[in-house]
Parts: C-alpha cells; structure tokens; sequence
C-alpha cells in the first residue's frame, strides 16, 4: 500500500514539474510576443506620421471595368501604408467607381463582389488593373 502510495505521490510531483515547465514556455512566448507587438506598434506609428498633409486630386476614370492582376491588393485609402481590405489572389473583374491622383500615383475606387453576396470596395494601385476598353466610350 505504501509503495502505491509513493508511486502516486511520484506521478504527481512528474505532472507538477511537467505542466510548470509548460506554463514557464507560455509566460517567455507571451513576452516574446509582447515585445514584438510593442515594436511593430512603434514602427507603423512612425510610417503613419512620416507626412503631415496629402492632396488627393480627384478625377473622372476613363474606364468603368476592369481586371485586378492576380496578387493584388485593394486598400482602405488611396495610399501605400494603408490597410488592405481584400487580397484578389486571382483575376477578379471589377467596377471602377472614381479615380484619385495621390503622391504622384494613380489610384482606382473599385467595387467587386464577394462570395457572400456582399460587394467589396476600395482603392486599388493603376498598375494592379488591367483596364477594359467600354464599347461606349469607343464608338463615341
């Protein structure tokens, strides 16, 4: 009985050992990321503040459709540092809604549809565009 007893007394103390080990990886990774987390907010905070004022000129787009190019990425604003709304990893065709001339680049407001019966909009660089000739603005 009593080598039972210290078996399980044995057993207990490996678990004990076992799962204190496991919290102390736990607690280095949390800080680990902590200190990565507080980095990367000080770097996109000073990205953020690098221009004080941006002119946004906008334009009529000589194009209403159109297709993203595959890996592309439509923005939040009409601006590099912006956050990315949809990431088109393949050819999506799209609505041109506006155009804006930014930091000297051209920048398209496009909408797609999405799965879920929703329509994504947002900013989306020139170059990222394959842009279709409408049969309006041809014969006109």
């Amino acid at each position: 009985m009593f080598f039972l007893f210290l078996l399980a007394l044995l057993i207990a103390a490996g678990e004990y050992l076992y799962f204190v080990s496991k919290l102390e990886n736990q607690r280095r990774t949390i800080l680990l990321l902590t200190r990565q987390n507080d980095g990367l907010k000080r770097k996109a905070s000073k990205k953020s503040s690098s221009f004080s004022t941006v002119n946004i000129n906008y334009s009529t787009p000589s194009y209403r459709s159109g297709y993203t190019k595959d890996n592309s990425y439509i923005f939040l604003s009409p601006l590099d540092n912006s956050p990315v709304v949809y990431h088109c990893a393949k050819t999506i065709k799209t609505s041109i809604l506006d155009k804006a001339e930014v930091l000297n680049k051209q920048w398209y407001l496009v909408s797609i549809p999405s799965t879920n019966n929703n329509i994504i909009k947002g900013w989306m660089k020139e170059c990222d565009i394959k842009f279709i000739v409408d049969e309006a603005s041809a014969n006109g």
